[in-house]
């Protein structure tokens, strides 16, 4: 459940909203979203799909060569209240991606449920996502920005070029001072989640695999 009020579920997103679009992240309509998959021939795969999520609000800025994107888990569509329409979907989290333009693949992702200070967390990680990409370094042993690979328990920088060399740095070597609280918090979030939560809940399977991509629509021959 959600368990905020109309009231707090309005000034919630407005912080949200407004947060985002000072990072110069631009809002994008599931319409847009559902333009563009069909744009590229892609088809969700089979498999449960929240359906108060479909019509969120999300959220992207492209910075050289990634994109930055927030998946806000609000509906516009969705009841708020007995006169209202707008609210975060009773379930799903927020999520915050950073996607590798030229491939189109996804190189990191963090989910963030909806309690405490959800908001400034999202906002946060957003920052840091964008220092990042404005400081990407470059390989040691070419010119080539380092790419992220994320771990189950960390985020690694790798070069394409030398792939056999293997982790060069962490995605967290540099981190602006105002903004490492944020990142301890993240770290220490994984490891807990890899050491106690999966253990204690008994969860075997881990999200990457069970999330299957979507795919690219086979071509009917004529």
């Amino acid at each position: 459940m959600t368990g905020f009020t109309p009231a707090a579920t309005r000034r919630l997103f407005y912080q949200l909203d407004k947060g985002l679009t000072v990072l110069g992240l631009e809002r994008i309509t599931s319409f847009l979203t559902e333009r563009d998959r069909k744009r590229k021939g892609l088809q969700p795969p089979k498999a449960t799909r929240i359906r108060e999520t479909e019509s969120q609000y999300s959220y992207q800025r492209e910075l050289d060569g990634y994109k930055i994107i927030v998946h806000s888990s609000y509906n516009p569509e969705l009841p708020r209240g007995k006169r209202s329409k707008g609210r975060f979907a009773t379930h799903g989290r927020i999520s915050v991606l950073l996607v590798n333009v030229s491939t189109d693949e996804k190189d990191y992702q963090i989910y963030f449920s909806r309690a405490g200070a959800f908001v400034e967390r999202t906002l946060k990680e957003v920052e840091f996502l964008m220092y990042f990409v404005n400081n990407r370094p470059v390989c040691q042993y070419c010119d080539t920005l380092l790419r992220v690979r994320q771990t189950y328990r960390s985020a690694e920088l790798v070069c394409e070029v030398h792939a056999d060399i293997g982790r060069q740095q962490s995605l967290y070597a540099v981190v602006p001072k105002h903004l490492e609280a944020h990142v301890d918090m993240v770290r220490a979030y994984k490891l807990y989640y890899e050491k106690k939560t999966r253990k204690k809940k008994g969860i075997k399977k881990r999200m990457r695999t069970i999330r299957k991509p979507w795919s690219k629509k086979k071509q009917s021959v004529a």
